[in-house]
């Protein structure tokens, strides 16, 4: 009898020393169950889902600004200035390096236009030498500002969405408003709102059409 005390402390030792067992396939594995839900990225009409400056709104940025301009393509610059430009389509000898982007489809003012530079991965989409088609069409380009034939000009394109071809009555655009009415960027020629960190620049080139 005096044995049994001491074998009720050594069986709540024994006791107080085990963990619990989890079963196979019981096991918490914690956190949330990973979600598989594919998301399909948003429909774009560059007329509305951006903040878009005009040409005239553009020559008033900054350099290095990174933004999106809207325009229609009416020419390019045959030469090395801005006295060499040609308001229609290229001849065959022309080079496919440049566009000139304007606020109306009528332009013929070379001091109202946007050259734009062409690097050679965006020339086969871009260039009135590749596609007349896009002679006086509308589109939204978003670039970096700099100088370009001795004037402000884009000298990088990232992104470029054609709109529509001409549909409106000569005259294009009114160089204070967007489609909506309202002033782009927030504010009128003086006032453009840009981004001016370059740092923000995103890869890819590409082209979407309306």
């Amino acid at each position: 009898m005096r044995r049994l005390p001491w074998i009720l402390i050594c069986f709540l030792i024994l006791l107080s020393g085990c963990n619990k067992i989890e079963l196979p396939g019981k096991k918490n594995k914690g956190g949330n169950p990973k979600d598989t839900t594919k998301i399909k990225p948003p429909v774009v009409d560059p007329d509305t889902d951006f903040d878009t400056l005009t040409v005239a709104q553009v020559q008033n940025c900054p350099d290095d600004a990174l933004l999106y301009v809207r325009g229609y393509i009416v020419g390019f610059v045959a030469g090395t200035s801005l006295s060499k430009a040609v308001f229609g389509l290229p001849a065959a000898e022309d080079k496919n390096t440049n566009i000139l982007l304007a606020d109306t489809p009528e332009e013929t003012d070379v001091a109202r236009c946007l050259p734009i530079k062409l690097k050679p991965d965006v020339r086969g989409g871009l260039s009135l030498k590749d596609h007349p088609e896009h002679y006086k069409r509308r589109f939204v380009i978003k670039g970096l500002t700099g100088q370009y034939f001795k004037c402000k000009g884009l000298l990088d394109v990232y992104e470029f969405y054609a709109t529509s071809f001409v549909d409106k009555p000569s005259g294009g655009d009114d160089p204070g408003t967007n489609p909506g009415g309202e002033k782009p960027g927030g504010g009128g020629a003086e006032t453009p709102n840009v981004d001016t960190n370059p740092a923000i620049v995103h890869e890819g080139r590409n082209i979407k059409q309306k």
